[in-house]
């Protein structure tokens, strides 16, 4: 027997601890770089969570505190007071609003390697293969904190970021508390427990795992018993402080069941467009399309994704489900129970749900198991090729230590790369191009506000409606200049009083000189009539516009805020039948400054380099129109010849274009029309057009069957 010299050991001894310290530090400095550089410009977009999140921690700054936040479709409490934490201390910015999200996806990342280090280690080996359980902690770890997926909803502030690291230290803590009999390491288990249920909706399944992995350990029945009593002080104990940890939560939802369910009552997999009526082949193809993201399709959102990329990569798949294969064969081991039904118990919230086809999202509960899954297949077939190629010893240490640790180290590296050229170059940009980002313009347009100062006398006007409801909250929670801004909503009944009112008393505080408001280009779901620049236009001065990447800023002065405005006085009955399914029922006219005119005589026009006529047309669906119309005014001289075309969407104030039209629906288009400076004097022909916005074919009148109808004469003077 060979004597390993006193100061070889003391070397050994001190060498372990140097190079787990090493490890975990490197692991801090890859997760920390992923999740926290430039954290305050990408995303580029705020998404809406994190500002409602935001507007709840104002909230709870504000002295109102709550258990569950039921607003916006109810949300659990942690992560709005941790953002209240790093509102009070760096203010209302998305850096505060991200960080606990951000700081929690590194956590996961140390709680992976902590517990694979705990459940994974081989405690009757000896030498290197001691080494087991930490190396494939650490690998698991590497490979979670450069994944792209996590990295691309880590670095965003949504609340279920905050349940995988506690589902792991609790898990961690529990097992290694039983193991050693340690009760302060089980009564933090069950603390941890309990905060699990203060996360996210999916934390309702974390019971559900714990059940079933200790029912597991009562095979055989015939001595379970002895089992449970020789562990119930750790059972009880364990139980109690969770329960009392939780208690709060739980006595909450006791009271208010309806917020139990609010969310996932929505995304019930068998009420969706997904199911067929058959529950049995409903849940079949959800299972197959949620499991694809394990190497053979991708999430194909934007906000967690980029470019359907399959979660794990050819090389991460392959270990991944080789360590399936070796867990459900090896199953008798409890920790390839616990990591198996820490997978199927954490991939059900995205099996019953449905609101994408693959939803990696609702999957973060079980991403440390999937990275723990992916070592133990690579230690699998490590062992399976030593054992192969070298005889003897049926464990060789080098050889199998080496080829796991340099096939990590390469899987880890590569994804690294991948990972930050991926996210950083290509999808920062990219995703702004996509509807994944919906409120992208919104931040460009809160630094555009921001940079005006006070004297510039501005006030700005922000169309929104029920999607743009969700941007509001970041506009509320991030917007910190000095410049006026009012978001209006054009579709709800006294938006017109309480926007006039909000300028007068802007006015009061310091002269309105101009009125700026965004046309929002990318997309036009807020204001989709055009009534804001409607009335701007009516009762002010168009100064031109500002083109930035997403949207225009139009610029209006010389507002008269004395008279009430009104969309108009009355509409003049009007019958004209399109053969398309739609009829004109009724139109007002007018001149710059509000006066209204009757059609029935010439408009009189002094001046039209300053003075626009504004027309208002009242539209009826027959039937439910086919295509989606634009109205076409056109001026015509007295000689029959055009001198002027506009063409104008046709769009309900829910943004519907006439396609969408309900029949028996009554929708208004408003046009404000700047005549060519240089038209001659003399009397005009104001006609209609109603077209097709695809094929540019226009729909007739019924009974007369031609395209044109005639609206109004106006009068140029000289």
């Amino acid at each position: 027997m060979t004597t390993v010299p006193t100061e070889v050991r003391t070397t050994r001894w001190w060498l372990r601890p140097v190079i787990m310290a090493g490890v975990v530090l490197l692991l801090l400095a890859l997760a920390g770089f992923l999740r926290l550089w430039r954290l305050d410009q990408v995303p580029p977009f705020f998404h809406f969570d994190e500002g409602n999140n935001g507007m709840d921690a104002l909230s709870v700054l504000a002295g109102r505190h709550a258990l569950f936040f039921p607003a916006d479709r109810g949300r659990e409490p942690m992560v709005i007071y941790a953002v209240a934490a790093f509102t009070a201390w760096l203010g209302p910015t998305m850096v505060a609003a991200r960080l606990p999200a951000a700081i929690a996806s590194v956590g996961a990342v140390l709680a992976t390697c902590w517990v694979g280090t705990v459940i994974l280690a081989d405690k009757t080996a000896s030498g290197m293969l001691r080494w087991r359980g930490f190396v494939l902690g650490s690998i698991a770890a590497g490979l979670l904190a450069v994944s792209l997926g996590q990295t691309i909803l880590g670095r965003t502030g949504m609340r279920a970021n905050l349940l995988p690291v506690l589902v792991t230290l609790a898990l961690g803590l529990l097992w290694d508390g039983m193991q050693r009999r340690s009760l302060w390491r089980v009564g933090a288990a069950g603390f941890v427990t309990g905060l699990v249920a203060y996360t996210y909706v999916t934390s309702r399944f974390f019971p559900v795992l714990l059940l079933l992995f200790g029912l597991t350990f009562l095979f055989p029945l015939a001595t379970a018993m002895a089992r449970v009593r020789s562990y119930r002080r750790e059972l009880l104990l364990f139980g109690a402080v969770a329960l009392v940890t939780a208690a709060p939560m739980m006595g909450y939802f006791a009271l208010h069941p309806g917020d139990f369910t609010i969310r996932s009552a929505e995304v019930w997999l068998f009420t969706s467009p997904l199911s067929d009526g058959n529950p049995l082949s409903t849940l079949a193809r959800n299972i197959s399309m949620q499991l694809s993201v394990l190497g053979f399709a991708g999430d194909p959102s934007w906000r967690s994704n980029y470019a359907e990329r399959p979660l794990l990569n050819v090389a991460e798949a392959f270990f991944f489900w080789l360590g399936i294969v070796v867990m459900l064969w090896g199953w008798r081991k409890p920790a390839n129970r616990l990591l198996l039904l820490w997978l199927v118990v954490f991939l059900t919230p995205a099996v019953l749900s449905y609101d994408l086809p693959r939803n990696t999202f609702r999957m973060l509960g079980m991403g440390p198991a999937i990275y723990l899954t992916v070592a133990v297949g690579m230690w699998a077939l490590a062992t399976w090729l030593s054992r192969r190629i070298w005889r003897e010893p049926p464990h060789p240490r080098a050889p199998l230590f080496s080829a796991v640790i340099v096939t990590g180290l390469c899987m880890v590296g590569v994804r690294a790369v991948d990972t930050t050229q991926i996210y950083f170059d290509a999808w920062a940009n990219e995703v702004e191009a996509h509807h994944a980002a919906p409120n992208v313009e919104w931040i460009d347009m809160m630094r555009l506000m921001e940079s005006r100062p006070a004297e510039a006398g501005e006030v700005y006007i922000v169309p929104y409606n029920d999607v743009g409801e969700y941007s509001r909250t970041a506009l509320r929670y991030l917007y910190h200049g000095v410049t006026p801004v009012h978001t209006v909503d054009t579709s709800l009944p006294a938006f017109l009083e309480e926007w006039q009112l909000a300028l007068r008393q802007d006015n009061a505080n310091q002269p309105v000189k101009v009125v700026k408001t965004m046309d929002w280009a990318r997309e036009a779901t807020a204001d989709a009539p055009g009534r804001i620049p409607y009335l701007l236009g009516k009762y002010g001065r168009f100064q031109g516009s500002d083109e930035r990447k997403y949207y225009r800023v139009d610029s209006y002065a010389e507002l008269d805020l004395e008279q009430p405005w009104q969309l108009f006085d009355h509409l003049e009955p009007i019958t004209v039948t399109f053969d398309g399914g739609v009829t004109l029922t009724g139109v007002a006219a007018g001149t710059h400054g509000g006066t209204q005119l009757t059609t029935q005589r010439a408009l009189p026009v002094t001046s039209t380099a300053d003075s626009p006529l504004w027309l208002a047309l009242r539209w009826r669906a027959d039937q439910a129109p086919k295509v989606d119309y634009r109205a076409s005014l056109r001026l015509f001289d007295a000689a029959g010849s055009q001198v002027f075309q506009q063409d104008d969407v046709m769009m309900g104030a829910e943004n519907q274009p006439s396609s969408q039209w309900q029949p028996g629906s009554s929708v208004e288009s408003y046009h404000l029309i700047a005549l060519p400076p240089d038209l001659a004097a003399g009397t005009y022909e104001l006609r209609l057009i109603v077209y097709d916005e695809a094929t540019l074919t226009p729909t007739v009148q019924v009974g007369v069957w031609t395209p044109e109808i005639e609206l109004a004469q106006i009068e140029i003077s000289p």
